[in-house]
């Protein structure tokens, strides 16, 4: 609690809140769970992409943050699969989740020295692992061998409906080939911090670079990324926030892709809705065929990409991003948003004013970003915005959203805002 940053109403009361239910979710350690996990439901453990967005949320709790990235490793299959989630009773292996470790290294190598702060045995531990889930899409989930890995189904995307599998399964995505880029290249990174030999460094960046070069060459039509179906190839594009997850991958992106992505995404009442980015374009026309809730906000799967739309605000204008998710969700709209989907948002815009602009179309939408985000903090301590005022405020996915917050803000604005 003493590390929370401090800030202004209403996330201020907000915090004590997201503190307290992060400490009782808490879960072990017990024999077949021997390291501390989160509980994201009641009676259900954190699937393992979720502990790990948790322990990214929570580095600057090092024991913590260590314990729930190293915590999904400990039920790791010889093939090097993870399981979806354990427990003392069970263990989930019917499913997967997106392979998240290397954003997640990434994100903290950029805040931590992990050498210093982590114990050597479980700086071997993570790299062993998280290698081992790397390869596993590749030797798994690659059946007509050419390179580039997929999914069985939507979900295992993270979302809870994925609209380009409607066209069948199972399917090459960009989203999965960008998380293997990352994962490679913090491969590497780690294999650099243990003083690995540098062939065995040189692979794992070898490893990153090519797929990333397939995965421009093969699902990039020119205009937007596509999923290929196996064998085929034949391409597949549905209206889904899945072809913008590449976003993750940052100013690795020709300037040309992000720019069109950037295009993309900004336009007004499609994914860039008035209370955050949804999950389906909502001119689609199977907006309303979802089975869970119509284009939602997911919040979720909506923390790792917010948290890179922080990180290359340059593209993608975070501020007007921010400004819908502070000025949105009163409640009687059908779009679904909690109070830390908004923070996220408003924490990526306030990372927009320290990184330069890659192109002109990202000049002119930073400085369009830069505005309304401040318009939205003027507005926001002016309207003192309830967490009332929106729904799925108990969800109970929210508190780690709420440290995103705190953590982004904080570190652009120590003295609080």
């Amino acid at each position: 609690w003493a590390r929370y940053p401090k800030l202004a109403e209403p996330y201020a009361s907000k915090a004590e809140e997201t503190a307290y239910a992060l400490w009782t979710m808490q879960v072990g350690p017990s024999e077949l769970t021997p390291r501390r996990m989160m509980q994201m439901f009641p009676g259900v453990m954190a699937s393992q992409w979720q502990q790990v967005q948790n322990g990214v949320a929570l580095q600057d709790c090092p024991e913590l943050s260590r314990c729930l990235l190293l915590a999904p490793l400990e039920r790791q299959g010889a093939d090097g699969q993870l399981a979806d989630s354990y427990d003392e009773a069970q263990v989930e292996t019917g499913g997967i989740k997106p392979p998240i470790y290397g954003w997640a290294i990434k994100n903290i190598l950029s805040h931590h020295d992990i050498s210093k702060e982590w114990p050597r045995e479980d700086l071997e531990r993570l790299y062993e692992g998280a290698g081992k889930w790397a390869m596993w899409f590749m030797e798994c989930r690659d059946d007509d061998k050419d390179g580039l890995p997929g999914f069985d189904n939507g979900t295992e995307c993270g979302f809870d409906e994925v609209t380009s599998f409607m066209e069948g399964t199972p399917m090459a995505t960009p989203d999965l080939c960008a998380f293997e880029v990352l994962n490679f290249e913090a491969q590497g990174d780690l294999a650099r911090l243990l003083g690995k030999p540098s062939e065995e460094i040189d692979g794992w960046s070898k490893k990153s670079r090519e797929l990333l070069e397939k995965m421009l060459d093969k699902m990039w039509d020119g205009e937007r990324f596509v999923c290929l179906k196996l064998y085929t190839h034949e391409h597949v594009y549905s209206e889904s926030i899945v072809f913008y997850i590449p976003l993750v991958l940052g100013s690795r992106l020709p300037e040309d892709v992000l720019d069109k992505l950037c295009r993309s995404l900004l336009r007004e009442n499609r994914l860039l809705s008035p209370y955050g980015i949804a999950s389906e374009d909502m001119l689609s026309d199977v907006f309303e065929m979802t089975g869970v809730k119509p284009a939602v906000v997911e919040a979720a799967e909506g923390a790792v990409l917010d948290d890179e739309i922080a990180e290359i605000g340059r593209e993608i204008g975070t501020g007007r991003v921010a400004l819908h998710a502070l000025s949105g969700g009163r409640g009687e709209e059908k779009m679904q948003v909690g109070m830390h989907q908004r923070g996220n948002l408003l924490a990526a815009g306030t990372h927009a004013a320290r990184v330069a602009p890659m192109s002109m179309l990202a000049a002119e939408v930073l400085q369009v970003g830069q505005r309304h985000l401040q318009a939205a903090v003027g507005s926001l301590a002016q309207q003192q915005l309830r967490v009332a005022d929106t729904p799925a405020v108990d969800d109970f996915r929210q508190p780690v959203y709420h440290i995103f917050l705190s953590y982004n803000i904080f570190k652009l604005h120590p003295d609080g805002i």
